[in-house]
């Protein structure tokens, strides 16, 4: 692993700051405003510099999967594991609620989250695989670019990310390759935003 300049380093801080504290990294939008950078080319170079140098493991869709993660003291919280989820279909919830032990780094608000488990390959457009455990945050709104847990007329459950678009919706998988879904808003119930992914290999 090479080293890194100071301001290399605190680019790579902060994303691995935001990860710990919010369990998501930061999109390349909020790195530039953090540091006042003049352009998002700025921060893709910056990037893309972490990546050779084996810190950063990918960057597609301004998103940023790390590979080395600063090591810190993690207590675990218990959290609600409430059923199981697949794209199109209604969320199949247990008869009884069940907990399930996570690094409290990535729950910030344990009180309002839960999880969910990913049963089949339906969101695997999304880089979700068969197995995974979803961690979502409660929430009935969302910010532009959040990725959602959200029902389609009361019934499809879908995990896209969220662009609202006056009163429109406009939904997007991380697929280039499949065409977004525009609905009014009034037909979307967001239910909460996934806010990390917990994989067993």
């Amino acid at each position: 692993m090479k080293t890194l300049t100071q301001s290399q380093k605190q680019v790579y801080d902060f994303v691995c700051d935001t990860f710990q504290e919010t369990g998501r990294t930061p999109t390349f939008r909020e790195i530039q405003d953090h540091f006042k950078f003049s352009s998002l080319g700025t921060v893709y170079n910056f990037v893309k510099i972490l990546k050779r140098k084996g810190f950063f493991s990918d960057h597609r869709h301004s998103s940023i999967s790390l590979t080395q993660v600063k090591q810190e003291a993690s207590q675990e919280c218990q959290i609600p594991f409430i059923g199981l989820i697949a794209q199109g279909f209604p969320i199949e919830t247990f008869p009884q609620t069940k907990n399930v032990s996570l690094p409290s780094s990535l729950v910030p608000t344990p009180e309002n989250t839960y999880v969910l488990k990913a049963k089949g390959e339906t969101l695997s457009e999304e880089r979700i695989s068969d197995g995974d455990l979803l961690i979502v945050e409660a929430r009935q709104e969302a910010h532009y670019g959040e990725i959602v847990l959200a029902t389609i007329n009361n019934y499809d459950t879908i995990i896209k990310r969220y662009y609202p678009e006056g009163s429109y919706v406009r939904l997007e998988g991380s697929h280039d390759q499949h065409q977004p879904i525009i609905l009014e808003k009034d037909e979307v119930t967001i239910q909460g935003i996934l806010i990390g992914l917990w994989r067993h290999y």
